[in-house]
């Protein structure tokens, strides 16, 4: 199977992971928007938070192949790549920072219109509650521990190889 195949499928299974967690915030904020008969900023708010995921995830499962190849360099083709464990642990770490950005941002705008609905419904003056100040601390941690490891992948590669063996040389 070339590269870009295996690519392709990698987009489709994220296209589903973004609609399935879409679906799992998304459908509460819809409840709580009809429930509390927001204002028109939070319907919009909220309508945009669930549909443009949504729209996204259908142009991913859409067009796999089209995506793949603005992701592959166009040095390589379909020939099969040479990579080096490091590289591999490196890209491992990479993709799960992706995946932790990427359920944060659905996280966050779950968080933006419940704060949104609560400051519009005249309930901004009571304390929020344990479970809603976890899952604020929880996003944002997510989206700390994300970017450190998308743009920190070589250097925890790197870590992980001294922790292991002993030397700071990662051998090729």
């Amino acid at each position: 199977m070339p590269p870009s195949h295996l690519i392709a499928v990698a987009v489709r299974l994220f296209a589903v992971f973004i609609a399935l967690y879409t679906l799992r915030y998304g459908i509460p904020a819809l409840h709580m928007l009809i429930s509390e008969h927001a204002t028109l900023g939070a319907a919009v708010v909220v309508v945009l938070t669930v549909s443009v995921p949504l729209v996204i995830a259908v142009l991913l499962w859409t067009f796999p192949l089209t995506v793949a190849g603005h992701l592959l360099p166009r040095s390589h083709g379909d020939t099969a790549p040479s990579w080096h464990a490091s590289d591999i642990q490196a890209a491992a770490l990479a993709i799960i920072g992706v995946w932790l950005v990427a359920s944060m941002l659905v996280q966050a705008s779950y968080w933006i219109v419940f704060l949104l609905l609560r400051r519009g419904s005249g309930f901004a003056d009571l304390p929020l509650s344990p479970e809603h100040i976890g899952g604020m601390v929880s996003t944002a941690v997510q989206l700390v521990l994300g970017h450190v490891l998308i743009f920190g992948a070589r250097g925890l590669t790197r870590m992980l190889h001294f922790v292991r063996y002993g030397s700071a040389v990662n051998p090729k």
